[in-house]
This record gives C-alpha cells, sequence and structure tokens, in this order.
C-alpha cells in the first residue's frame, strides 16, 4: 500500500472500527462558541460575508453554525396578509437559501466552489441522518419531509411537510433556522 508519508502507518477509519476501545480525546482544554455577524446585510447585497478575525485558538470549521432570523414579506417590503400566505419555504431551508458557500482563509479558498451547496446538503441530510433526526433536531433547520405522492398538491395540506413550512412563514412572521454548515 503506498503510503502518504515514509513513516506513516496504516490506520482504520474510527466509523468502521468496531472492536476496539475508542480513545479519549485529552488535548482540547476548552471549547467555546464566538457570534459573528455579516459585515454587509443580506438586504443590501447578493453575498454574505463574515469576518472571523484570527485568535490563538483553532477553529473548527466541523462545528460552524448558521443561525439566521428572517421573514418573507412582499417585493415592496411589506408583510404579507392571511389571504396572501400561500407561500411556503423549500425543504431544508437552512441550505436552500444559499446558492454557494466560500470559505476563505487569507486570500485563498479552502471550499470547494460551486453552485451545487444545497443539493449536496440536501443529499447529506437525506442519506446522513435517521427518521427520528430528520423530526426532531433537523427542523431548526428548515427540514419537513414532503408527503409522498402530494409534492406536487400546493393548496390544502396533502403535503404535510410544505404545510409545516407554510406555517412557518404564515403573515410575515419572524422565523430561525439554525445547524451546522455543510461544508
Amino acid at each position: 500500500m503506498a503510503l502518504l508519508h515514509p513513516s506513516s502507518t496504516e490506520a482504520m477509519r474510527s466509523e468502521v472500527d468496531l472492536w476496539t476501545l475508542p480513545s479519549t480525546v485529552g488535548n482540547i482544554e476548552r471549547t467555546r462558541q464566538q457570534a459573528c455577524k455579516p459585515t454587509a446585510g443580506y438586504t443590501q447585497s447578493n453575498t454574505m460575508t463574515f469576518h472571523v478575525p484570527g485568535t490563538n485558538a483553532l477553529i473548527d470549521a466541523a462545528h460552524n453554525m448558521l443561525h439566521i432570523v428572517a421573514e418573507v414579506v412582499k417585493a415592496d417590503g411589506s408583510k404579507l396578509k392571511d389571504k396572501e400566505s400561500d407561500v411556503s419555504l423549500v425543504n431544508y431551508g437552512l441550505h436552500s437559501i444559499f446558492s454557494q458557500v466560500d470559505v476563505t482563509i487569507g486570500n485563498t479558498v479552502v471550499s470547494q466552489s460551486s453552485l451545487t451547496y444545497p443539493y449536496r446538503a440536501h443529499i447529506e441530510a437525506l442519506l446522513g441522518y435517521d427518521r427520528s433526526a430528520k423530526e426532531s433536531h433537523m427542523t431548526m433547520r428548515g427540514w419537513f419531509k414532503d408527503t409522498a405522492g402530494h409534492m406536487d398538491d400546493f393548496a390544502g395540506d396533502k403535503n404535510e411537510g410544505l404545510a409545516a413550512r407554510r406555517k412557518l412563514v404564515k403573515n410575515s412572521r419572524m422565523f430561525e433556522l439554525m445547524g451546522p454548515t455543510a461544508l
């Protein structure tokens, strides 16, 4: 087997190593969360930019979280009225509102830069989480499963996922979405 480095030894991924006792991480002394707001609001441009200042601490990109507070309004900025509230988010709203996510360190893009971000996130959600996750904590990300056979039924409540997402944004109510980035 070709190794990356002459001193490197062969290892087994922890996901498939079912027979040994897992090791305990002892080199992390503490963790903390820090809120970073966008440098420009979404209404001002198509791009949301976050600046994370450099520190002496490690930033674990696998644990970055997005927290969005939003509302759906008319094109003129006025609120939707009850009879106009037949609108909804698409499924997995937290990730579907972004077409592309780039991570730049210094002036170098270190993430895969393409317009497939929402598709990748959706496929990861479909294949990587079980039913209990999709019916609990993933609802914070805007995941509400569409009802099979009723995905094209926009009127009424036959499509339970669409009905739940419609209720979330009804009458321009403020709503929150929160979850990890799919990088």
